[in-house]
């Protein structure tokens, strides 16, 4: 399984060519998707009215803030995997992006699980419950968790299997919270 790990990232990171790496940087980011987070506020509201949108909002936040501090208070540093940009064996055969001041990006020190997928995958499984009907908008959604999520493994910066366990446990803290969201609605 280790070396399946190691030769679908090297096989992902590999695929530098010109304009990409600004492209993963960029998609990698938390304000590129700011639009799109909203849109999905305003749909939770308009929706399923003020009342129940708001608790729709708080929910769908909640999942992905849980999700987000279990990934970086609990795993990265309880379980210590260093991401492959400090993974000795492999930090110096990964292509590396440069970030705005032109240095390396290679990400903290500990990568697993990636906090991009699961922030992505809690806030995507929430969405797809909560909005059954959006169809365009869950496409999107599930399009940028994907983009979002192939980006980290370009950047060098996870395994797939750190986006794997990220996508579960997102996708476990989304399917949570939307029955909490279900049981207050009732």
């Amino acid at each position: 399984m280790i070396e399946l790990d190691i030769a679908l990232l090297k096989a992902v990171n590999g695929l530098s060519v010109y304009g990409l790496d600004k492209a993963m940087l960029f998609l990698s980011g938390t304000l590129t998707w700011t639009p799109l987070f909203a849109y999905i506020i305003w749909q939770l509201i308009a929706t399923h009215g003020k009342k129940f949108g708001i608790y729709a909002v708080l929910l769908a936040s909640l999942s992905v803030g849980i999700s987000d501090s279990v990934s970086s208070r609990v795993f990265k540093p309880t379980v210590q995997r260093p991401r492959p940009s400090h993974t000795e064996k492999l930090q110096d055969e990964l292509h590396y992006a440069k970030d705005n001041n032109g240095n390396d990006y290679r990400g903290g020190e500990y990568g697993f699980y990636s906090s991009h997928a699961s922030n992505f995958a809690a806030l995507t499984i929430f969405v797809l419950l909560a909005l059954p009907r959006h169809y365009r908008l869950k496409t999107i959604l599930i399009i940028a968790t994907l983009i979002t999520s192939i980006s980290r493994i370009y950047l060098g910066v996870h395994f797939p299997t750190d986006i794997l366990m990220g996508w579960f446990m997102g996708g476990m803290f989304g399917y949570v919270f939307y029955k909490l969201f279900s049981f207050i609605k009732r």
